[in-house]
């Protein structure tokens, strides 16, 4: 049995991507784990595709994950709502982390 990789994006999320490259080069979309500020969070950032990386075309917009990553963090759903992008996956990203982190995604050290 084969196993689906899964990297949801919503149709909105879509539009909004699409968007931001009306007037720029096309270019793929990475979504990985920041660690700015001391905490862990999922991100969003301009990249090129890499070896081992899982590739998702969706209506002209390119997205990329570590193949690794995503087996490990799948279902991940890249949604837009009134704060820009949200991502969620089947992870935490701030599992062993200090408890501001784990309660507000802002390191208190």
């Amino acid at each position: 049995m084969v196993e689906e990789i899964m990297l949801d994006v919503s149709k909105e999320a879509i539009t909004r991507a699409a968007t931001f490259f009306n007037d720029r080069e096309i270019q793929p979309i990475r979504v990985y784990v920041s660690s700015d500020g001391g905490c862990k969070r999922f991100a969003l950032a301009l990249d090129q595709q890499r070896a081992g990386d899982a590739v998702f075309e969706l209506d002209g917009v390119t997205w990329v994950i570590n193949a690794a990553f995503l087996q490990k963090a799948q279902p991940v759903r890249i949604d837009y709502g009134a704060e820009g992008f949200e991502i969620t996956a089947a992870i935490d990203p701030n599992a062993g982390a200090c408890a501001t982190c784990q309660a507000a995604g802002k390191c208190g050290h």
